[in-house]
């Protein structure tokens, strides 16, 4: 996921990860920083993100537009690295 948000981070595309593990930062921020990501990760303990988009598994991607609208959804995990996640991001930024 790292490859594709330094992909696209200048072309209008943004990653926001969402974490529902109850101990929080605790856990995401040692992640986060093995890992070498960049991209923000919001802390969801309460599941209030989730249950507004509708998630029903983990892990779940949602790709939503400027005006909130979720253009795409995305069920269980995905190379993000893969040539096919990069063109469907380039599909779903055209206009």
């Amino acid at each position: 996921m790292e490859e594709l948000y330094q992909a696209f981070s200048r072309k209008d595309f943004e990653i926001l990860a969402v974490s529902t593990d109850a101990q929080g930062v605790a856990v995401t921020r040692p992640f986060q920083q093995e890992n070498h990501l960049t991209f923000p990760i919001l802390h969801d303990a309460d599941y209030r993100v989730g249950l507004t988009y509708g998630a029903r598994s983990l892990p779940m991607t949602f790709m939503v537009d400027r005006e909130g609208i979720v253009r795409h959804q995305i069920f269980g995990a995905r190379d993000w690295g893969a040539a096919e996640a990069h063109q469907l991001v380039q599909m779903l930024m055209k206009p």
